[in-house]
């Protein structure tokens, strides 16, 4: 299969699905702290009308999966999320204060 397909990858002359998960799943124990979703496409890809169909079935297991992931874990994301923005604030603020004392603004 010559074309470019999305989602597609070939590793060691295999083609494998792989796709990002989306950055508010990221950290969500589901996903055992992997980035990617990321099959083997067994299909022979000179046999387009096989290959499509497996890509279509890992690309519906994606979605399905993921959307999955939002519905029924949303308490679990919005505490992730909670805890990334308030960890990200202490970030700054110790940044804000560290430089404060070190580099100290005379009048």
């Amino acid at each position: 299969m010559s074309s470019k397909i999305k989602y597609i990858r070939y590793e060691k002359g295999r083609p494998w699905y792989r796709r990002r998960y989306p950055t508010q799943l990221l950290g969500h124990p589901q996903l055992d702290g992997k980035d990617y979703f990321r099959k083997r496409i067994k299909a022979d890809p000179e046999d387009a009308e096989a290959f499509i169909a497996d890509w279509n079935s890992l690309n519906a297991a994606y979605e399905t999966f993921v959307s999955a992931l939002f519905n029924v874990n949303s308490s679990i994301i919005e505490e992730a999320q909670l805890t990334k923005k308030a960890l990200d604030y202490l970030r700054m603020s110790f940044d804000t204060l560290d430089k404060a004392i070190h580099e100290p603004q005379l009048p």
